[in-house]
This record gives structure tokens, C-alpha cells and sequence, in this order.
């Protein structure tokens, strides 16, 4: 069995620009969230099995999956393959941006093998995609075929960079940062609705910026106000996924 998930890309230093401000503005490791592949992640894909290493049945294959576009995606159509068989899983249904999905299917219910002498290797991926405003993805499209949200929240000159962040482990290893900048000197306030899905502390300040961290918790989805001394907001979403 192969996992497939949603890769989060290696950290780099970012400095935002703001205009006629002398202070300097703070570097943060942050990761991009711009869709670097299918409209649509798949997080996982597995058999699911009951059995021992000798004699296992299996009851149908999961996929976890998420939609990473600012569209509403009505048709899903998976292909499903290992070294026996190819197959097409059609699912159709209300797929919201930004919201985890996990399906099962009954494809290749019942069917036996051995774990230990015959494991499948099964590889899924994206085929097709048919959105509610009635474009169509395919797979052989390039794949910024379908626009993606923009990384960046701004309200006058007040900014967050990413505005959204996924994690797809609760590992400590796979924490976040993010950084608000505005032009109005003082300090950042931030309020959250993560209560135990996340915890967002405050990491780093100069006069016109500061850096935030978010530790992942549980699975689940929040937001992130950042307020400025004018009472200027933006928000960051939050994305948790179940552990891969």
C-alpha cells in the first residue's frame, strides 16, 4: 500500500515589503499554499482489511482527500490501480473548498490475499474533476489549471502571510509560522477560535510586524483574527488533517 499525501513544501525566509516604513521587517520560515498539483489532494488512500499476515479480506478502499481550490467540486472521479487491476471510483456529492473529506468505497470488497506473500500496491490518483460553476479539470491540464485562493490576506496595509495553513501530522516537528505586517506602528493582537485543535502563541515583534507560531493539536479547522491598532482585521484558516 502507498500513501499519497498533501507534501507541505520546505520552509523558507520571507520578507514582505512595506512601503516607507524604516523598521525592518522580520524573516519567517512559512510555507507556501499556493496548488502546486491536482485541484484536489488526495491525504490518503488505503485498503481497508480484516485479517492476519497470512489470510486478509479485504471491505472496500478509503480515500481521504481535500479540495484546495475557492470552488465547490460536484464530480470526483479517482483511479484506482495495483498490479492486478485498474479501476474508476465515481464520486459525486458536495465537495467544499478547503474542507477534508473521507470517503469509502466498496470496490474490490471481499476479494482475499496474503499480506505476507501477495501484498497489493495500490496507487490512487485524480482523473477528473467537475466544479458547480460547470468547469471541468482533467488530469492531463496543467496543474494551476483551476485558480488557487491568493497566499496573502490584505486589508489597507494591513497583511498576513500565509493566510492559510494545512497540516496534514500533529507532530511537534511539523509546526507552522506566519507572519502580519501592517504600516501603523504597535502591537498585533490576535484571537482564535482553534481552542484545542491548534495553539497560537506569539514568537517574534518589531514595531510594524509580528511572528506567530501554530502548533497543531487535533484534527479540525479554525481561524486566526489579527487585529491592528486602527482595529484593521484579517484571518487565517487553519486546516488539521487525521494524521497520516
Amino acid at each position: 500500500m502507498k500513501k499519497h499525501g498533501a507534501v507541505l513544501l520546505s520552509a523558507m525566509f520571507l520578507a514582505l515589503p512595506c512601503a516607507a516604513i524604516a523598521d525592518p521587517v522580520l524573516g519567517v520560515p512559512v510555507t507556501p499554499t499556493t496548488n502546486q498539483g491536482p485541484p484536489i489532494v488526495i491525504n490518503e488512500c488505503r485498503l481497508m482489511t480484516s485479517g492476519n499476515q497470512l489470510v486478509t479480506t479485504s471491505s472496500g478502499i478509503q480515500i481521504q482527500f481535500t479540495n484546495e481550490t475557492t470552488k465547490t467540486a460536484q464530480l470526483i472521479n479517482f483511479q484506482v490501480n495495483d498490479v492486478y487491476q485498474n479501476a474508476v471510483i465515481r464520486d459525486v456529492g458536495t465537495f467544499s473548498p478547503g474542507i477534508t473529506v473521507i470517503h469509502k468505497y466498496k470496490i474490490g470488497a471481499g476479494e482475499t490475499y496474503s499480506p505476507l506473500f501477495d501484498a497489493p500496491n495500490l496507487r490512487c490518483s485524480v482523473s477528473s474533476i467537475k466544479f458547480d460553476d460547470g468547469s471541468v479539470w482533467h488530469s492531463d491540464q496543467p496543474p494551476l489549471s483551476v485558480s488557487s485562493p491568493s497566499p496573502v490576506s490584505i486589508n489597507g496595509g494591513f497583511l498576513v502571510y500565509p493566510n492559510r495553513l494545512f497540516f496534514n501530522s500533529t507532530d511537534p516537528q511539523h509546526d507552522l509560522f506566519f507572519i502580519a505586517q501592517g504600516n501603523v506602528a504597535g502591537s498585533i493582537a490576535q484571537s482564535n477560535s482553534c481552542g484545542k485543535i491548534a495553539q497560537v502563541s506569539g514568537i517574534a515583534y518589531s514595531t510594524y510586524a509580528s511572528v506567530f507560531r501554530v502548533k497543531p493539536a487535533q484534527q479540525g479547522s479554525c481561524t486566526i483574527t489579527l487585529r491592528d491598532k486602527t482595529n484593521r482585521t484579517v484571518v487565517l484558516n487553519v486546516l488539521i488533517s487525521r494524521p497520516l
